[in-house]
């Protein structure tokens, strides 16, 4: 499994290099401190980002992904430049 956590200003998305780089769940910080987590379209609980990565990466299920038209970036437009990438490993 190729998964990565792209952080930016904006947020932390969670990203399938085996699928294309597409963004498959995302993790934020709660008003009250904890942090939410997407994966499998569902909206799940952590105490803290690095429990909300495990979570992740325990819980993604790569066949429930659901690939829209605009869920690729166009090549060569250097999306990576604008985000910290990790990769996430199990």
């Amino acid at each position: 499994m190729a998964l990565q956590i792209w952080i930016n200003d904006c947020g932390h998305y969670f990203v399938d290099t085996k699928l294309g780089g597409i963004q498959v769940g995302q993790t934020w910080c709660t008003p009250y401190g904890d942090w939410a987590v997407e994966v499998n379209d569902e909206e799940l609980s952590a105490p803290d980002f690095e429990a909300a990565k495990r979570l992740f990466v325990d819980l993604y299920d790569p066949s429930r992904v659901m690939v829209s038209p605009f869920a690729v970036s166009a090549e060569g437009d250097d999306l990576e430049a604008d985000f910290k990438i990790i990769d996430l490993r199990r």
